[in-house]
């Protein structure tokens, strides 16, 4: 009978030790998804300010071109 209990008792023990290693598995990849999601959204964000960045630079730039440019024609004359 007290064999029968400690089989019982090892097979219980062994399936809570099973249980809880699938849950800190699934949390641990849980975790690792959403810090990677986080971390490619903030890339693409960052990556969209410089784009949007770098074309303001270019506006300036051709607006700069263009007031040197009319200002030039004007000193020529």
């Amino acid at each position: 009978m007290r064999a029968e209990m400690d089989k019982v008792v090892f097979v219980l023990v062994v399936v809570v030790v099973v249980v809880v290693v699938v849950v800190v598995v699934v949390v641990v990849v849980v975790v690792v998804v959403v810090v990677l999601t986080l971390a490619m959204e903030e890339e693409e964000e960052e990556e969209e300010e410089e784009e949007e960045e770098e074309e303001e630079e270019e506006e300036e730039e051709e607006e700069g071109e263009e007031e040197e440019g009319g200002g030039g024609g004007e000193e020529e004359e």
